[in-house]
């Protein structure tokens, strides 16, 4: 996704239906994030991809699970 993001902001990729294209398959090979990004691209004179995690849903997906967190900090799920 970043170097989507590069390629776009260095004006390599400035054909939004290109750009949806490669979101697409993006998309295709990493079906179980899916769920979690959000995306959108401008339709300015100039395409522009923006992009999010929703990591409260990703975090929950995972306790819901059973699997574990392995981050360099501790995160208790339960908010405490």
């Amino acid at each position: 996704m970043r170097q989507l993001c590069e390629l776009i902001d260095k004006g390599k990729l400035k054909n939004r239906d290109k750009i949806l294209e490669r979101l697409g398959r993006l998309k295709g090979r990493f079906p179980k994030a899916r769920p979690f990004v959000k995306t959108d691209v401008t339709t300015t004179k100039r395409p522009k991809l923006e992009w999010s995690w929703d990591r409260a849903k990703y975090k929950h997906a995972l306790a819901a699970n059973g699997a574990y967190l392995y981050t360099k900090q501790s995160i208790r799920l339960d908010g405490s």
